[in-house]
């Protein structure tokens, strides 16, 4: 279809293709006729996590592709990338810490359908602009894409991940996790500071 915009919600087509799948395994219980198959974990493991992503070579790459991710999974609204990209431009959001870079992107409550917190890492360093400044670059590894529902839950979430971005153990681990890691893994070494 050429007309992208008479396509179902990419939320409710899921939704639909969930239920004529639980609805099959209710009405068809040998396996092999089944024409749906019927995943018990579907919306179990919604976090995103993307790591030592390769070949991204500027900051709006990263955004956008990690921006995706989100929206795919249903977490933010498809205004969310744009929205992103937009405000890192005026409001950048890189730190340099003493061995790494670091980026915590996040923009209006308005882009967003579920908080959320998606974590990525790259192969190369891209560069974005230093937190207050337009023209300080820093070379950035790690990236925390933040998808807030309330303003005020962002001071939360930000003191949370200001002691991940400190301890210099998480962040190597961090670091050393590649696309083989198991989201459990990454999960359990985020909870040591309490993020969830």
């Amino acid at each position: 279809s050429k007309n992208l915009s008479s396509l179902p919600d990419i939320q409710k087509l899921k939704q639909l293709c969930k239920s004529i799948s639980a609805l099959e395994l209710i009405m068809e219980q040998e396996w092999e006729i089944r024409y749906y198959s019927y995943n018990p974990s579907w919306d179990v493991d919604e976090e995103v996590f993307e790591m030592n992503v390769p070949n991204m070579k500027t900051k709006e790459e990263a955004l956008s592709y990690l921006a995706d991710k989100l929206i795919s999974k249903g977490i933010v609204k498809e205004s969310y990338k744009q929205a992103i990209i937009d405000r890192e431009h005026v409001f950048p959001t890189g730190l340099q810490f003493e061995a790494y870079g670091i980026a915590i992107p996040h923009t209006d409550v308005e882009h967003v359908n579920k908080e959320q917190m998606a974590l990525m890492t790259l192969k190369e360093a891209v560069s974005f602009y230093q937190m207050g400044t337009n023209d300080v670059e820093v070379p950035v590894r790690v990236i925390f894409m933040l998808a807030l529902k309330e303003a005020h839950s962002q001071l939360t979430m930000l003191q949370q991940l200001m002691e991940v971005l400190q301890d210099k153990d998480i962040m190597e681990r961090i670091l050393s996790m590649d696309e083989n890691t198991p989201n459990s893994e990454i999960k359990e070494v985020l909870a040591l500071k309490n993020i969830k």
